[in-house]
């Protein structure tokens, strides 16, 4: 697959992971659009890229994600790579009265649930086959998890597996190439 003149979509690229793989692609020749929560944040790494845009959006808000189709749809007519990284990840030990529940709930919402949302909406502009793919950032966490980031751990084991079954479909059905990039501790 080439990697130059793409138009890219990185959900939460404002900074560490995200904002990197930004600014490689950017280096390329790329089209890139950064989105996350913080406008500020996405006005600053916008500042330090060479070919990017912003939109910013929550991907656990599914009017953001209708708002952000639109806003791609529209400026660009089409997509040809979504990276998935935006992510949410709390340190505690389960049975400690940590309010493991609600950080639990965040992490799986972020993490897992909100890549399925942004797949379902996304898919429709990913049109061309074998050029056109899809990159879930997952973490080796899937499979080591920490005794302090349990449900952390236990939201990208879930990305793993559905990134692997959505590799399969995608293949089937559109030619759409399927990743998954593991970053280590």
């Amino acid at each position: 697959m080439k990697i130059s003149d793409k138009i890219i979509l990185i959900t939460g690229g404002s900074a560490g992971i995200g904002f990197q793989i930004a600014r490689l692609l950017a280096e390329r020749g790329n089209t890139i659009v950064i989105t996350g929560r913080n406008e500020a944040n996405l006005k600053k790494a916008i500042a330090e890229l060479s070919n990017g845009n912003f939109e910013a959006a929550d991907v656990t808000s599914s009017g953001d994600v209708d708002r952000l189709y639109q806003a791609i749809s529209s400026k660009y007519g089409r997509l040809d790579v979504l990276i998935n990284n935006a992510g949410k990840g709390y340190t505690y030990e389960l049975a400690s009265g940590q309010d493991a529940f609600e950080k639990a709930s965040q992490e799986v919402l972020t993490n897992y649930l909100s890549v399925i949302r942004m797949v379902d909406k996304f898919v429709p502009l990913l049109s061309v086959p074998n050029e056109s793919a899809i990159v879930n950032v997952s973490s080796v966490a899937a499979f080591v998890p920490g005794y302090n980031t349990p449900t952390y751990s236990a939201s990208k084991a879930a990305l793993h597996s559905y990134t692997q079954s959505l590799r399969y479909a995608l293949r089937k059905k559109t030619g759409i190439k399927v990743w998954e990039l593991m970053p280590p501790w």
